[in-house]
């Protein structure tokens, strides 16, 4: 059978999408998700599904799921990445019927995707095809009544606490005093890896959170440089691609997630602005072959400085049961992961060697927005 054919998408993915979450009590609802998926697609749909693929009109279009924390949406359908996401809160639920409803109007608006390669919201079309398979409104409407409050998100008050620390020490990272301000940014370094240090023993299930932070037409040594900067904050970055898109996304724990996300949005802007500035300062700093040595060396820089640190305030073995714990994180969301790297084969050694000087001055500023906010409404959504 064929795939799926290319279909054109905007130039920049977004960046909003729920933060998917993994454990293993979640691991056996997505099972359950999946089975149920399977069950509307073959008897309700009447179409093939087999092997994570359905089969319709002659091409077999991917179909994946995964498990969101919102505190409005009941669930949407990612045509960028052909997921289907279920918040976290509908495992809890009770009734069957609520959870198979949530999946059709999902499928719906998957169904829409592969017949027309268009997503038009809760169009006429919309729901037309949900009468076609016999879904009527509680299916095409979208928004549902629920009202019920373990659908509200419970947020981590240690974590959340930790993250106003955080927050204040960053803040003061833009401090003119470049003493302070690497001292500040130390300390919150230092702080995440004791929270880390702190939890490895916890008996406690712990959700695993996944969020895609940054996106572009294509790989390139920025891109690659944020990729490394953000493995030192006790997340793994992982690239990931869609169609005519590569973005970032961060596997790891609650916290480590959600500072990881500042800190990569910091970094997008913070990379760009040090390169012009350089380049400003240095005119014979030209073309692509300096800028991708620039950010090269920026990364290189900021990571042995970063090493020092760690090295300074936690053992060796400490730091290794860290990074193993990481992994496990890692292979229940992906499995074993591959590193695919920029090919960069010319180096301009005087522009890799100013990215270092400033790599290893590299400070995170500002603050982490950390706001919950709730809803008894919610909301079914695609993309």
């Amino acid at each position: 059978m064929r795939s799926a054919p290319t279909l054109v998408y905007p130039e920049r993915i977004r960046q909003d999408k729920p933060m998917q979450i993994y454990s293993s009590s979640i691991l056996t609802f997505l099972e359950r998700v999946k089975q149920k998926a399977r069950k509307v697609i073959v008897e309700e749909m009447r179409l093939d599904y087999k092997r994570k693929r359905v089969l319709y009109n002659g091409f077999l279009h991917p179909l994946n799921f995964v498990v969101f924390e919102d505190p409005t949406k009941l669930g949407w359908f990612d045509s960028h990445s052909w997921q289907i996401g279920i918040n976290k809160q509908l495992m809890y639920q009770a009734k069957e019927d609520v959870l198979g409803n949530v999946l059709r109007h999902e499928l719906a608006h998957f169904f829409q995707f592969m017949s027309t390669g268009l997503i038009d919201g809760h169009s006429t079309d919309f729901r037309n095809i949900c009468l076609s398979f016999g879904w009527k409104e509680n299916v095409y409407l979208a928004k549902s009544n629920i009202q019920t409050e373990n659908l509200s998100s419970e947020g981590d008050l240690k974590s959340e606490a930790l993250i106003e620390k955080v927050q204040k020490l960053l803040a003061l990272s833009k401090s003119s005093n470049q003493h302070e301000s690497e001292l500040a940014t130390i300390k919150a370094n230092q702080l995440i890896t004791k929270h880390n240090l702190q939890r490895i023993h916890s008996t406690i299930e712990e959700d695993v959170c996944l969020k895609r932070v940054l996106s572009s037409k294509r790989n390139n040594s920025k891109l690659q440089a944020i990729y490394d900067i953000l493995s030192t904050f006790m997340v793994q970055p992982v690239f990931n691609h869609g169609k005519s898109q590569v973005y970032i996304e961060i596997i790891g724990s609650r916290l480590n997630v959600k500072i990881a996300e500042y800190v990569a949005n910091f970094l997008d802007d913070e990379l760009e602005r040090l390169w012009l500035m350089t380049k400003r300062d240095n005119p014979t700093l030209k073309g692509i072959t300096a800028k991708n040595s620039f950010y090269k060396g920026l990364a290189k820089g900021f990571l042995e400085k970063q090493k020092l640190m760690n090295n300074e305030f936690a053992s060796g073995k400490e730091l290794i049961t860290l990074k193993n714990q990481l992994k496990s994180q890692v292979d229940m969301v992906y499995g074993r992961l591959g590193r695919g790297r920029v090919s960069n084969t010319k180096t301009d050694k005087n522009s890799e060697s100013l990215g270092k000087k400033i790599g290893s001055m590299l400070n995170i500023r500002k603050g982490i927005s950390s706001k919950n906010s709730s809803s008894k409404t919610f909301i079914l959504e695609h993309k």
